[in-house]
């Protein structure tokens, strides 16, 4: 599943469905889809979401992984990666005083 985030601020991105979900827990959402964050309540979950990618990063940083294959090459994008495009249309949401809504999004619309 996708989940499209847009905001009449004036952007939209797509979203693989678990790390959508995830990315609005760690914002303090309920992580129901569709769903929606009121212009008010935007502050607060950003500030909810910069702390938890924070501790991410924090935690992440005493891990070691061995790869099983010496010529295996595996890419692990991090959760902070992952919700930068979702920051920037939260902050361009503030600042425009716009509510950022969340839906899934169906293949082929």
């Amino acid at each position: 599943m996708l989940v499209r985030f847009h905001s009449q601020a004036g952007q939209s991105l797509l979203m693989f469905g678990d790390d959508a979900h995830a990315l609005l827990i760690l914002m303090g959402m309920s992580g129901d889809i569709p769903g929606a964050v009121a212009p008010e309540n935007i502050r607060a979950a950003l500030d909810r979401l910069s702390r938890a990618l924070e501790l991410t990063k924090t935690q992440a940083k005493g891990v070691t992984r061995v790869d099983k294959a010496p010529d295996a090459l595996e890419v692990t994008v991090g959760m902070s990666v992952r919700a930068y495009p979702l920051v920037q249309l939260l902050q361009l949401a503030e600042r425009r005083k716009r509510a950022v809504v969340w839906e899934s999004e169906t293949s082929g619309t």
